[in-house]
């Protein structure tokens, strides 16, 4: 748990660190954010990897991030809350046949903690807006994800959403 918490600091310093329009080198990151060459080794290919940054090899390292690119640490986050909402205390709601959306986020103020206040309804901790939690498919309705052509219709549908003609 500690390294965990060590590594998202300098995961932390080294994002906060890099523009959209300068690169720096990896000397400059490395006394930006104090970590050790291993370390900032690691996290620089992570970024690049999953594509949080640019990375320019010639003549030597230099990264950027890239433009309109959420910080990975609020990915991990939302990546958390939606694996396993229980850890953030956000309210879950029982499965009931398939699941077609689920909310991480209130439509109002973009907070992520809610209370179950009813069926399929919850309070965000936040603003107290009340809103759904989830659209099921109900379990009667034979549902194939890989093949159903009508998915899309269904869910514009369930979801109130006025179709194009």
């Amino acid at each position: 748990m500690r390294n965990e918490t060590v590594n998202r600091m300098f995961l932390e310093a080294i994002w906060s660190a890099l523009s959209d329009d300068e690169w720096l080198s990896v000397n400059e990151l490395r006394a930006v954010s104090g970590a050790d060459e291993n370390t900032l080794t690691r996290i620089v290919d992570f970024l690049s990897r999953w594509n949080f940054v640019e990375v320019r090899r010639s003549p030597n390292l230099h990264v950027k991030r890239r433009n309109g690119v959420m910080s990975p640490t609020e990915v991990v986050g939302l990546l958390r809350v939606v694996s396993d909402p229980s850890e953030t205390g956000t309210a879950t709601m029982p499965k009931r046949g398939n699941r077609l959306a689920e909310r991480v986020a209130c439509q109002l103020c973009g907070g992520r903690s809610f209370h179950v206040v009813g069926e399929n309804v919850v309070e965000c901790a936040t603003c107290h807006e009340e809103q759904w939690y989830a659209i099921d498919i109900p379990a009667s309705e034979k549902v194939d994800f890989e093949s159903d052509q009508n998915m899309l219709t269904r869910a514009i549908m369930r979801l109130h959403i006025p179709r194009r003609r």
